[in-house]
């Protein structure tokens, strides 16, 4: 797993504020692309059904494997940071649906029980 450094967690907390985060119950049923931000091991040991990995520090190079920027997406990572990096890194493409799934995989497998 990749361990957060303040860097990160301070460029999180700025993209939080900018993008949208939705629960898991609105951000997945909206049929959007469904993104893992995480490091290929982390999403081979776990990751919602259907999901495609693209690792954070890949997706400004390979964002247009989600389609045109019209396309809906929900990133996510383990707990939220990434994920809204991720969503914001594609907003700043000009992707115009998009949302970090909040609280990550960690939140859905915590409702999930």
């Amino acid at each position: 797993m990749t361990e957060p450094t303040d860097d990160m967690m301070a460029r999180a907390a700025l993209a939080r504020e900018r993008v949208r985060n939705e629960p898991a119950d609105e951000a997945l049923a909206a049929g959007r692309v469904v993104v893992d931000v995480r490091q290929p091991e982390e999403f081979a040991a776990d990751h919602l059904d259907g999901a495609v990995n693209i690792p954070l520090g890949e997706l400004a190079d390979r964002a247009g494997e989600l389609g045109d920027p019209g396309t809906g997406v929900v990133t996510y990572c383990n707990g939220g940071n990434r994920g809204a990096l991720g969503a914001d890194t594609l907003g700043r493409l000009g992707w115009t649906d998009v949302v970090n799934l909040d609280g990550g995989l960690r939140g859905v497998r915590a409702q999930e029980g």
